[in-house]
């Protein structure tokens, strides 16, 4: 049922993009679909952990949760 509510956690942080973060992190959820999606550029070791969507709305609540683990940052050098 609508409305949905979406949150995102980095190890049980709640995630909240400040607006000097905007250009490094998305939240985005499409209300027809049910999408929701947290995009992340640039990543970097320190961005790794466990990373939980919490969906809510007046029947209840539901999460699902994913670790993911940045062993170093990749960058392409053309010389």
């Amino acid at each position: 049922r609508r409305p949905i509510q979406i949150r995102w956690f980095k190890d049980e942080r709640e995630i909240r993009i400040e607006e000097k973060q905007q250009h490094t992190r998305q939240i985005y959820f499409d209300q027809l679909t049910g999408r929701a999606m947290l995009t992340i550029h640039d990543v970097f070791p320190q961005d790794s952990g466990v990373y939980r969507c919490e969906a809510s709305n007046s029947q209840g609540r539901e999460s699902t949760s994913t670790t993911v683990d940045v062993i170093r940052k990749f960058s392409l050098d053309f010389h």
